[in-house]
């Protein structure tokens, strides 16, 4: 575990370091988006066609993927009580930390913690995690405040056209049915999308990195928002836990235990985008994003040796 927490924060610490010195010139925040674009649309898609079809489709699935819809439903529904006692609070920054507690990395940080702890065969938990947990959250909340007037941008939010324009769920699907019909793929295609999909992890955790950032502004900012870090590496976790032990049973001690260490990740890259794109407030996101991708590297070790 040692070895695989090392290669996490070199990785992150590399994407660090460039946003400090800026290579050429070329500023963090234009990188960290092509990488995003990069990795949303090409390659993570080819990842999860890869991983679904060499796995088998079972009632354990589906079990696995109740968990996170339970999991992250409970969370929201704490997070919306918490903030709802924030009278005073805009909507566009009750909006950020609602997104930032309960939308977790599973992707960028998830798959990477997950191949590292567990193996190549616990990338499908993070992938059915992300389309289980993370997707219906963020349909949840755009239908929740599309009828906001504080949030103008989410108006138009049509959960069809969201689902519709995610690759990562179009790939999935062809998983899924070239599975289900065995349809035979050539090795060598096969070869080539693994091929492809090496460099994944790296360039995960590098925008990981490169989407760290603090001003001592935020200093006061920080303490008012903390129980939303705390939601999100603390509670999450716990939940899943307290569901896998009293609620739901699933076969494998290290599946349960990748699940929880799954809901223990942090706040994720794609959130700073969403709240740019739809009027968020992206301080308050970044705010809690930088604080769980911190603490979030002594919870998450905690974590696998306390369950493990």
């Amino acid at each position: 575990m040692v070895f695989t927490l090392e290669q996490l924060a070199a990785f992150i610490g590399a994407g660090f370091i460039w946003r400090l010195t800026k290579p050429m010139q070329l500023d963090a925040s234009a990188l960290r988006r092509s990488l995003s674009v990069l990795l949303y649309y090409f390659l993570l898609p080819l990842l999860v066609f890869s991983v679904v079809i060499k796995l088998p489709m079972t009632l354990r699935t589906l079990l696995v993927g109740v968990v996170p819809m339970v999991s992250t439903a409970a969370v929201v529904l704490m997070t919306w009580l918490w903030l709802k006692r924030k009278k005073g609070w805009p909507a566009k920054t009750k909006g950020a930390l609602l997104l930032a507690a309960t939308f977790s990395n599973v992707l960028f940080a998830g798959i990477p913690v997950m191949n590292g702890l567990f193996g190549p065969w616990a990338q499908r938990l993070a992938v059915e995690y992300f389309i289980l947990g993370s997707l219906p959250l963020l349909i949840v909340l755009g239908v929740m405040n599309s009828k906001n007037p504080g949030l103008p941008q989410l108006a138009r939010f049509n959960p069809a056209q969201f689902l519709l324009r995610l690759p990562m769920v179009w790939a999935l699907l062809a998983a899924i049915v070239v599975a289900k019909m065995h349809i035979n793929i050539d090795q060598r295609i096969i070869s080539w999308v693994d091929g492809l999909t090496v460099g994944v992890t790296p360039l995960m955790l590098m925008a990981v990195g490169l989407s760290l950032r603090w001003s001592k502004k935020w200093n006061g900012i920080a303490l008012k928002i903390a129980p939303a870090v705390a939601m999100q590496i603390v509670l999450a976790p716990l939940v899943t836990w307290l569901i896998l032990k009293f609620a739901i049973t699933i076969p494998g001690a290290q599946t349960n235990l990748a699940l929880i260490v799954l809901a223990g990740m942090p706040a994720t890259v794609l959130g700073i985008d969403v709240c740019e794109r739809y009027g968020l407030d992206t301080v308050a996101y970044q705010i809690v994003f930088t604080m769980t991708a911190a603490f979030s590297l002594v919870t998450i070790p905690l974590l696998f040796r306390f369950l493990a």
